[in-house]
């Protein structure tokens, strides 16, 4: 599925400008841009992505397959673990859930998570056992 992505500098807070804010009010990522016009919120994109394109939803022979809620409870767990930053989160701990760990675990070897892993400097575990991002251009704050 051919894509494009464009980069906001986020250190100069381009996300607060009009460009942006005309896509997402909110001034946050990711957006995808349809032809039916912007949609934001992760879950709603993986959605969207599994109901127009047949992907990121499970065969009906294979349910345990990774689905869009797969993909949408990962980055949940992700943000949960990494922010807010000055938060304790002695609460937090992925082996408390190990369905759950399991179920974002099989996400790592995917196309989908290696392609944003690299392309955000997420490092080598961005589900399991997440790091701040740290984008080979750009700034992730």
């Amino acid at each position: 599925m051919p894509y494009a992505t464009t980069r906001v500098g986020r250190a100069r807070e381009e996300q607060r400008g009009p460009a942006c804010g005309a896509l997402n009010p909110h001034g946050l990522f990711p957006v995808l841009e349809t032809p039916q016009g912007p949609l934001f919120e992760t879950g709603a994109i993986f959605l969207r992505l599994a109901e127009t394109h047949g992907v990121m939803a499970p065969a009906r022979d294979h349910p345990d397959s990774p689905s869009a809620l797969w993909y949408d409870l990962a980055c949940l767990m992700r943000r949960a673990a990494l922010y807010p930053r000055d938060f304790d989160r002695g609460w937090y701990d992925p082996a408390h859930t190990p369905v759950l760990l399991r179920m974002i675990a099989a996400l790592a070897p995917r196309p989908a998570v290696q392609t944003a892993r690299m392309a955000e400097g997420l490092g080598a575990t961005p589900c399991t056992a997440p790091v701040l991002a740290t984008p080979p251009q750009g700034s992730a704050t």
